[in-house]
């Protein structure tokens, strides 16, 4: 599962931070024609000829969802956000999140996410009840791929639990795991995308011929909105 996290900008104001402008995300299926489908009020589904390849969801465990779903053959808007506890965290009011798909016939295109979300109020203790299998920081648009036996962040390729347990679950190292959060072992380090050499982050799935990701090079060569995003 990959996800993308806000990252304060002062570390004075919090989680009270300003909006974000992600520009560009990606999902692939080379020669595929792509389309999605709203699930429900908690994110989208991504379609390559018909077949399910990318469950993409506002966050894990239906902590975000949107009170308004607008979709017509062009893609999709979620908009009225706000999580299952609507006293853990506080978003504007015209906050949203959008896909654009590529023209019919278009294969050589990926469908465009952008997405607007301002954090106002933040309860770290109710944020933290919403998930009761382990911490989990502020995080949005999660994609989950079970089969996945490869991430790729920073340019590198990591072993997923489903290849190989030791790298993210494991490893001690010297009391400071490498790839993994000390507080949280389902979860990898998180990197700002400002010092991603390669500003994406995917999974991939060799025996299905499947990669999934998100790819921020668009934001980085317009108004390098991508650094105050980080992925996990």
């Amino acid at each position: 599962m990959i996800n993308l996290l806000h990252r304060a900008r002062n570390a004075a104001c919090g989680w009270c931070t300003g909006l974000l402008l992600g520009l560009l995300a990606l999902v692939r299926a080379q020669g595929a024609q792509i389309t999605v489908q709203a699930a429900g009020n908690q994110g989208f589904d991504v379609y390559a000829e018909g077949r399910p390849v990318a469950p993409i969801r506002l966050a894990a465990n239906g902590a975000i969802v949107a009170d308004n779903v607008v979709s017509n053959a062009m893609g999709l808007i979620l908009s009225g956000l706000h999580t299952s506890d609507p006293l853990a965290v506080t978003f504007a009011t015209n906050d949203y999140v959008s896909v654009t798909l590529p023209a019919p016939g278009d294969t050589n295109a990926e469908p465009v996410v952008q997405f607007r979300l301002t954090l106002g109020q933040f309860n770290t203790n109710r944020w933290l009840a919403l998930f009761p299998d382990g911490p989990a920081p502020f995080h949005f648009l999660v994609c989950p791929m079970a089969t996945a036996q490869v991430w790729h962040q920073r340019g590198w390729l990591n072993a997923t639990p489903y290849a190989d347990p030791f790298p993210l679950l494991q490893d001690v190292h010297t009391g400071s795991p490498e790839i993994s959060c000390l507080w949280n072992r389902n979860w990898s380090y998180i990197c700002p995308l400002g010092a991603h050499p390669i500003p994406m982050i995917g999974l991939w799935d060799p025996s299905a011929a499947l990669y999934v990701g998100y790819d921020f090079q668009g934001a980085r060569a317009t108004d390098q909105s991508e650094r105050y995003i980080a992925t996990a």
